[in-house]
């Protein structure tokens, strides 16, 4: 309403003030614009006034079309990011020392860090006087890094050593490379098969990825070749041939259904480039769908025991698996 009645008011007067010696106000005449404009509303409205009928019965099934429609779109302002970590902000009164500062963000990551639902953190206090946003030692930013099933995603944890050690509890210093040697391919095989039909017990159709760290790694790039129709396989720094197979991962691209992700150290002794470089050329020649990521400087579990101290790339890496899973997802692309 007071949009028009400004256009009522104000603007006719503003233009008799600004406009008294206008050539428009002394023609009788309309000018060429808006003669031409007229002339195209003149072409137009004269079929469509001899065609009311089939003019409504349109406008109504394009209606009737956009209203049904409304049920599928979405409602919320901004879509679900899935990053797979949240950010904390702990902001004490001006003044606080770096020592208090740090003493509090502690604090809040022992919080954090008590919730099964988090992974680990990562702490920044306070920000540099040239930053572009600056803070002071009183501010800390926290990132709290997800595990996947607070990412949304249902997640089978499957014991490579259950078949030699035994399913009890085991302390924490325990020596697992005796089962490592002891573990075979269709051990391995099985053991994933069957929590794959755990996951799809409901959904035969459901999605399903394998993900596995070191000798994890390695055997999770095999399921990709094992008939499991799965979504995708996701490896961190796994050998692309262990000493003790007769046939690698490497070996077994020609095989493989779906798309691979692989999170390499850069400086990981057990794992030259070369070697990496050669399971990308592989996975490259057989035409299999991955992405091969070379952290530099990186050691081997960088992401699960030094995450720390790589607390950047192991962001990244978590977040290129979320994106990974996403991309994958389609139950069409199985």
């Amino acid at each position: 309403m007071t949009s028009l009645a400004v256009a009522l008011t104000v603007i006719p007067a503003l233009a008799s003030a600004l406009l008294p010696r206008s050539a428009a106000f002394a023609r009788d005449r309309e000018s060429w614009v808006v003669r031409g404009l007229r002339s195209a509303y003149a072409r137009v409205l004269g079929p469509v006034l001899a065609h009311r009928t089939a003019v409504l019965a349109g406008t109504a099934v394009l209606v009737g079309s956009a209203l049904a429609l409304v049920p599928f779109m979405g409602r919320e302002f901004l879509p679900e990011f899935r990053e797979g970590t949240i950010v904390v902000t702990g902001v004490t009164v001006p003044g606080t020392s770096i020592e208090e500062s740090d003493a509090l963000g502690r604090r809040i990551e022992e919080i954090l860090l008590a919730h099964p639902g988090v992974d680990a953190t990562v702490r920044r206090t306070g920000r540099a006087e040239l930053d572009e946003h600056a803070q002071g030692a009183n501010a800390a930013e926290i990132d709290a890094r997800l595990d996947l099933a607070d990412a949304g995603h249902d997640a089978v944890a499957v014991d490579y050593f259950g078949r030699t050690a035994g399913l009890g509890e085991r302390p924490h210093e325990w020596d697992f490379w005796p089962h490592v040697h002891d573990t075979t391919f269709a051990g391995i095989r099985d053991d994933v098969a069957a929590a794959v039909s755990h996951l799809r017990a409901r959904d035969p159709e459901r999605v399903v990825f394998t993900m596995g760290f070191c000798f994890g790694g390695s055997a999770s790039w095999h399921q990709a070749a094992n008939g499991l129709a799965l979504s995708g396989a996701i490896g961190f720094y796994g050998r692309p041939r262990r000493p003790e197979e007769t046939a690698g991962a490497i070996d077994r691209v020609a095989g493989m259904a779906c798309p691979i992700l692989a999170l390499m150290g850069g400086d990981d002794p057990s794992i030259p480039l070369e070697e990496v470089q050669e399971l990308e050329d592989a996975l490259a020649g057989a035409g299999v769908p991955h992405e091969v990521v070379v952290y530099p400087g990186a050691p081997h579990s960088f992401f699960d025991r030094r995450h720390g101290e790589f607390a950047q790339d192991s962001v990244d890496a978590w977040e290129r698996v979320l994106a990974f899973i996403a991309a994958n997802s389609s139950r069409e692309g199985r």
